[in-house]
């Protein structure tokens, strides 16, 4: 009975964990894959839990072959769950292949003792006996699972948070399953009791933590509610157990018994479990945070931005996870009214600012109320009371209120302490500083159009003249030519005067130059506008965004590129693979431009170097490379080539502006964009957007 106790345990665990968060996951392709994990082992160490207790041959034999075709199937379930968290889709076909070769270890299992040849007779009950191809079965779980952690591994690196603390978390909990293959063992004649099941109850919990990690719930919360699960089913074990081993009661009394238990469960268990569960998060929740380190993270989160929406965005969901709250609203102030999100959502335009802000508020479900220790000067004009358990948090730059977040009830049953209101002070002093920072920013800009506009206006007065006489030119020219070639054959023929005869090489330049002067101006047009669209695009007009071809954007973008001499041919284009965006076309070739326009910078800095742009379809992302073999960006620039006004070339070819701008254009397509360089080697910008779903 003892050596069945602990697989029964974690058995009854698995199974908790895998309905656990399958109901606060929302749908994925790795959720599957791990309730798929967490069944597979439930019913493996049922079975042991079982097997471990029976003394009939035959029904252990039963058991063996029933458990050894759930254990055939874990290691490829495992790898199927790091390719679907990495999101690693050209995996796939690998991991069919693993699913095959282990259905074929199933037929052979259930064939003949190939596989499993018998069982061992251990001090703890029966135990399965490999058998002379069960090594091949070993092998693949090395190999699957190797595989597995290198494509974890390569994603890693590359990954945006959420998605990078995810991968690690789950790098985590694999290296720690790895350590159940101990009792392989076992297997071979080693006789100690089998201590895989520890490591795999551990290891499924980070697993479980990592999914929910990607839906941003609070880590202490998650594991306050995993140990009230555990301690709760614990109880309930113990207490079936510690009434079947009375001694000396008839099967009526331990029948009676077994049922005031479960009725006495079935009212109070729910109850206990809360509360254990909400004294777990209140001492937890009291003492976790540093404010000094959430002052500093939260730092590195607002440094990059520049505008007041993410500005607002970062610090809700910083709040959110530090004081897990339930529902966090942002009302973020516009030119004319307040944008409402909620929980980072948007909500649309729900208040105009020539209404009251209570009378919003009063209307939500969730009261709030106004703490009355803000400093003076960072208090909203019209200051509001609500009942306890809510909080309003305005946020100021120094010249007005720029949004004002309200935090609603916590996730556990606790009201905001003095720390937290101190917090949101320091939070609310640090916002000033960034939003500060955002208005100088958008007055530098502003200087910077109006400058741009004037500049633009002037060139593309004369600009237009010159084309259009370009065009007269055009339009003429072939009579001017028959009228001179007529004066040639009956005036100046006749009385040899030769040399004012146009010679050929230059008839042909003059020819030709009527074309360069059109194609020139049009090329000043498109720098002008190229440079326009940098600097007025801080806010992208998404409404008439629409679905475009990627190759119908590329040949678009490289027919009107003003290249120089020589530049065309050094930029090659694989068109075997295209795709459907939804954006739009012209901030795509525009961001195309300025790629394009920096590649040939460094290339020429360089002396040396082409360009490469390919394609890449893929299940939920489709991506665009853009190459270069130029000079290269040093890894300690690296980090900063996205910041406005960031430039490492000369003042008087760059401003910064472009890198920014094609980051906020793919950022509008609800894509990324990344950079990956060595210098002195090549530059490689890395656009992903998403596939459009029919």
């Amino acid at each position: 009975m003892m050596y069945s106790f602990f697989p029964g345990l974690v058995a009854g665990y698995c199974l908790l964990i895998g309905v656990f968060f399958w109901n606060k996951t929302k749908p994925h392709r790795a959720r599957t894959a791990l309730l798929a994990l967490c069944m597979a082992t439930f019913l493996w160490q049922m079975t042991w839990a079982v097997l471990f207790q029976v003394r009939d041959p035959v029904l252990a034999n039963a058991l063996i072959t029933f458990g050894y075709l759930v254990i055939i199937f874990l290691p490829t379930t495992l790898y199927l769950f790091l390719t679907e968290v990495s999101e690693a889709h050209e995996e796939r076909p690998y991991v069919y292949v693993s699913y095959g070769f282990a259905l074929i270890l199933a037929v052979i299992l259930l064939s003949s003792d190939l596989f499993v040849s018998g069982y061992y007779e251990f001090y703890w009950g029966y135990y399965p006996k490999a058998g002379v191809i069960h090594p091949l079965h070993v092998l693949q779980t090395m190999l699957v699972v190797t595989r597995g952690l290198l494509v974890a591994y390569a994603k890693q690196k590359s990954a945006f948070d959420p998605l990078k603390s995810q991968l690690r978390y789950s790098i985590a909990s694999l290296l720690i399953y790895a350590f159940a293959a101990v009792d392989y063992l076992c297997n071979y004649g080693v006789a100690f009791y089998p201590p895989g099941l520890f490591f795999i109850s551990f290891s499924l919990t980070i697993m479980a933590y990592a999914m929910l990690k990607k839906e941003q719930l609070d880590i202490q919360v998650v594991i306050t509610q995993l140990v009230a699960y555990v301690v709760t089913f614990v109880l309930i074990v113990l207490t079936f157990v510690s009434v079947n081993m009375l001694p000396e009661l008839n099967n009526i009394t331990m029948l009676l018994f077994n049922i005031v238990a479960a009725l006495i469960w079935g009212r109070h268990g729910r109850t206990l479990r809360r509360k254990i569960q909400t004294i777990s998060e209140r001492k937890w929740l009291h003492d976790w945070y540093d404010p000094r380190e959430v002052n500093h993270t939260l730092t590195r989160q607002l440094d990059p931005l520049l505008d007041k929406k993410g500005i607002l965005l970062a610090i809700s969901c910083t709040l959110a996870k530090v004081l897990a709250v339930k529902e966090i609203h942002v009302l973020l102030r516009e030119r004319h009214d307040f944008c409402c999100y909620l929980n980072g959502q948007d909500m649309a335009h729900v208040i105009s600012l020539d209404h009251p802000l209570s009378g919003w508020l009063a209307a939500r479900p969730a009261t709030v109320i106004l703490f009355t220790d803000v400093p003076s000067e960072m208090k909203y004009d019209n200051p509001l009371e609500f009942s306890p358990g809510s909080l309003l948090l305005p946020l100021h730059s120094s010249e007005k209120l720029e949004g004002v977040l309200v935090l609603g009830a916590r996730t556990v049953d606790m009201h905001y302490l003095q720390k937290d209101r101190q917090l949101l002070i320091s939070v609310a002093r640090q916002a000033m500083m960034h939003l500060d920072r955002v208005l100088a920013h958008e007055n530098k800009m502003a200087e910077i159009r109006a400058i741009a506009g004037n500049i633009a206006h002037e060139l593309r007065t004369p600009l237009t003249t010159i084309s259009m006489a370009a065009k007269s030119f055009a339009k003429y020219l072939p009579d001017l030519w028959a009228g001179y070639e007529a004066g040639v054959q009956h005036a100046l023929a006749s009385t040899n005067q030769v040399a004012f005869i146009i010679p050929a090489h230059r008839r042909h330049f003059l020819e030709s130059g009527v074309d360069n002067i059109g194609r020139t101006a049009h090329q000043a047009h498109t720098i002008i506008s190229l440079l326009l669209a940098n600097v007025h695009s801080d806010a992208i007009d998404e409404t008439s965004f629409d679905c475009y071809a990627m190759q119908s954007c590329l040949k678009k973008a490289l027919a009107d590129y003003p290249f120089r001499t020589g530049e065309k041919a050094k930029l090659h284009v694989d068109k075997t693979v295209d795709f459907d965006f939804k954006g739009s076309d012209s901030l795509l070739i525009y961001a195309l431009y300025n790629l394009i326009k920096n590649a040939f910078y460094y290339i020429a800095q360089a002396g040396k170097g082409e360009i490469q742009i390919w394609l890449i379809r893929g299940c939920d992302v489709n991506t665009l490379h853009f190459k270069d073999t130029g000079a290269g960006i040093s890894a300690t620039v690296l980090p900063a080539i996205f910041k406005p006004f960031y430039t490492t070339k000369a003042k008087d070819t760059g401003n910064g502006l472009g890198l920014s701008f094609c980051q906020r254009v793919v950022d509008s397509f609800n894509g990324q964009i990344e950079c990956r360089s060595v210098e002195g080697a090549y530059t490689e910008f890395i656009l992903q957007l998403p596939c459009i779903v029919d």
